[in-house]
């Protein structure tokens, strides 16, 4: 998978792409939760990865969309939620979608 194909996917999905050299990753929105893991997000580090081969592992965890977290106590969910903007000035020059 191309670089451009993975950010026009995490687009369509409504999820964060970042990418800060040594880790790619992807955030679902606040309260929700990738289908393709069950998690909030999904991240690999670069070391010994090609780059396709990150962006497609990747696209299976957020290919199937993202779904409502339904767990009350889920620490991804409990406290300060923080925006997709939030998220970016925390990091800086590294989101791509």
């Amino acid at each position: 998978m191309k670089k451009r194909e993975l950010i026009n996917l995490c687009k369509s999905v409504g999820v964060m792409l970042l990418d800060s050299g040594d880790c790619v990753r992807v955030d679902a929105p606040v309260g929700y939760r990738l289908m393709g893991n069950g998690l909030h997000n999904a991240d690999l580090y670069t070391d010994g990865w090609k780059r396709e081969d990150i962006y497609e592992e990747l696209s299976n965890d957020i290919g199937d969309g993202v779904e409502k977290c339904d767990d009350p106590n889920c620490d991804a969910c409990i406290g300060e939620p923080m925006s997709f903007e939030a998220i970016q000035d925390l990091y800086r020059g590294e989101r791509l979608a």
